[in-house]
C-alpha cells in the first residue's frame, strides 16, 4: 500500500520535537485535526492540502479528540481530566466555549454518540464518564469493572445504551450505561491462551489499547468488535455473547489474528 500524502505538522516552536497522539477527520471529510504531546492541535485542510491558520495551544498533552457528528465546527478535546469544546468558527483565538471536568484523572479517550448528543471519556483510573451533552451534566460514571487504565471506548451502532470499553487490565467491558452496569466481559490473557495465539509469548500481556466497532451500515459489522492487544494480536469478538462478568467468563472469541502485517 502506497502513502498518498504525507503532512509535516510543526510543533509550537522550532525547537520543539513531539509526537502526534491523535488524530480524526470531520464528518465532510474535508478538515483533519491532529494533537501532539506538547498541547498543540493543529488543524489541516484536506481539500487543498494545506495546513489551515487555525491552531490551539493547551498546555497538556492532546491524547484524543473528536468532532461533532451534526455540528462538524465542534471539536472537543482532552486535555489531562479536561475536555474542552471549542467552535472552529470563532478563529485560533477563541477560547473554549464549554468544559467538562467530571474525570478525577487523565482522560484517555474521548468519543461522541452518532447523534452528538452524549459524549464518553475513558480515564486513567478504569472509569468511564457518560456526559449529556445537551444539558452539559454528568449523567453516569461506569466505574468497578476495569482494575487499570481505561484505555479505549466506543458507543455501539444501534444500541443507543451501550458502550464498549477496553483496558490495561486486559478486559474488554460492553456495558448498558442507563443502568451503568456491564452486560459482557471479556479477558484477553484467558482468551488468547484458549485459542493458542503467542504461546511463546512472556513479557507483553495482551493489554487492550485500541477498541474499534463496526459500521452502523453492516447488520455483521454492528455485532463485533475488533481489540488491539499488547501482545501483538488483534481479537475480534462477537458482541451478543453472553458473559456477564470477568471472573465467571469462560474463554470465547471469534478470532485471534497474531503477527498482523499489511502488505505493500
Amino acid at each position: 500500500m502506497i502513502c498518498s500524502q504525507r503532512f509535516e505538522v510543526a510543533g509550537s516552536s522550532e525547537e520543539t520535537s513531539r509526537s502526534n497522539l491523535c488524530c480524526e477527520v470531520n464528518p465532510e471529510g474535508t478538515l483533519l485535526a491532529v494533537g501532539s504531546e506538547d498541547g498543540g492541535v493543529t488543524l489541516i485542510d484536506l481539500r487543498n492540502s494545506e495546513r489551515c491558520q487555525q491552531k490551539f495551544h493547551l498546555e497538556n498533552d492532546v491524547p484524543s479528540l473528536c468532532f461533532s457528528p451534526v455540528h462538524s465546527y465542534s471539536l472537543f478535546i482532552a486535555e489531562e481530566c479536561t475536555i474542552s469544546v471549542y467552535d472552529l468558527r470563532t478563529g485560533e483565538s477563541g477560547d473554549p466555549v464549554q468544559r467538562y471536568n467530571f474525570n478525577q484523572e487523565e482522560v484517555n479517550q474521548i468519543v461522541l454518540n452518532r447523534k452528538g448528543t452524549v459524549l464518553a471519556a475513558a480515564d486513567d483510573s478504569g472509569d468511564v464518564k457518560i456526559v449529556d451533552i445537551q444539558k452539559h451534566s454528568l449523567q453516569k460514571t461506569l466505574k468497578g469493572s476495569h482494575s487499570n487504565i481505561c484505555s479505549s471506548v466506543q458507543f455501539r451502532p444501534h444500541h443507543p445504551w451501550e458502550v464498549v470499553t477496553g483496558g490495561l487490565d486486559c478486559s474488554l467491558i460492553r456495558w448498558d450505561f442507563n443502568s451503568s452496569r456491564p452486560k459482557a466481559a471479556w479477558n484477553m490473557g484467558a482468551d488468547a491462551a484458549a485459542s493458542g495465539a503467542n504461546e511463546a509469548q512472556v513479557f507483553n500481556p495482551p493489554l487492550v489499547h485500541a477498541v474499534a466497532v463496526g459500521s452502523e451500515h453492516h447488520e455483521f459489522s454492528q455485532q463485533t468488535a475488533a481489540v488491539a492487544c499488547g501482545d501483538g494480536t488483534v481479537a475480534i469478538y462477537h458482541l451478543n455473547a453472553s458473559r456477564p462478568t470477568l471472573s465467571e467468563a469462560a474463554p470465547r472469541t471469534n478470532r485471534i489474528f497474531s503477527g498482523v502485517q499489511l502488505s505493500e
